[in-house]
C-alpha cells in the first residue's frame, strides 16, 4: 500500500481551471520525487503502480456515473440569439463533410448519430463531446461566410460547457500522470539483457 497521500482540492468546481491544473501538476511532481526514495525497489514500485491504477479506476467509476454535460439552450453572437435547434444543424453539416479512414468510422458515426437527435436531448455524454471537439479541432478548413459563422457559433456554444469538460480531462490526467511517473521510475531501474541497470 502506498504511503503517498494525494492532496485534492476541496472545491475543484469553484477554482479557476489553471489553478486546478497547477495544483495537480505539483502533486504529480511531488509523487515523482517520492518515488525516488525507493531506489528502484521493484516490489515497492509495483505497489505504487497498483496505487495509481486504483486512482485511475476511481476516476473511471466517477465518469461511468457522470450523466453528461448540460446542453445550452443557445448562444448570443453579435447581439443575435441562436438556439440549440439552429446550431445543431451546423454541427451536422461540418461532420458530414469529413472524410475518415475506416478505423475511425465508428467513432465518427456515433458522434454524428448523437447530434442527429441532439435536439431531443438535454445532455451530451463526455465521449461524444470529446469526439466532437477533437473533430472540430483537427485542422478542418472552413470555406465561405456561412461556414465561418457556423464554426464561430459552434465554438461559442461549446464554450458554455468547456469549463466542466476540461476539469474532467484534468481529473483524468491525474491518474495517468501518476501512473506514468511510476512506469518511468521502473524503466529507469530496469535491467537490460547484459545485466546492467538502465540508468
Amino acid at each position: 500500500m502506498s504511503k503517498f497521500e494525494l492532496v485534492r482540492l476541496e472545491n475543484e468546481e469553484g477554482t479557476p481551471l489553471e489553478e486546478v491544473a497547477r495544483h495537480y501538476q505539483a502533486e504529480v511532481d511531488r509523487y515523482a520525487a517520492y518515488l525516488k526514495e525507493f531506489n528502484g525497489d521493484p516490489e515497492a514500485l509495483k505497489a505504487e503502480e497498483e496505487y495509481t491504477i486504483k486512482i485511475q479506476e476511481e476516476h473511471e467509476a466517477f465518469m461511468a456515473k457522470f450523466k453528461g454535460y448540460k446542453l445550452p439552450n443557445g448562444v448570443t453572437y453579435e447581439k443575435e440569439k441562436f438556439t440549440k435547434e439552429q446550431i445543431v444543424p451546423y454541427i451536422l453539416q461540418i461532420l458530414e463533410k469529413q472524410e475518415v479512414a475506416f478505423s475511425m468510422t465508428l467513432g465518427y458515426l456515433q458522434t454524428y448519430n448523437f447530434w442527429k437527435i441532439a435536439n431531443t436531448k438535454n445532455r451530451v455524454p463526455h465521449n461524444i463531446l470529446n469526439s466532437t471537439l477533437n473533430i472540430l479541432g483537427s485542422g478542418i478548413k472552413f470555406k465561405g461566410p456561412e461556414e465561418w459563422q457556423a464554426i464561430i457559433l459552434i465554438d461559442a456554444y461549446f464554450a458554455k460547457v468547456s469549463g466542466e469538460f476540461r476539469l474532467n480531462l484534468v481529473r483524468q490526467l491525474i491518474g495517468t500522470s501518476l501512473h506514468d511517473a511510476v512506469l518511468k521510475e521502473m524503466q529507469l531501474y530496469s535491467t537490460d539483457p547484459t545485466g546492467e541497470q538502465a540508468q
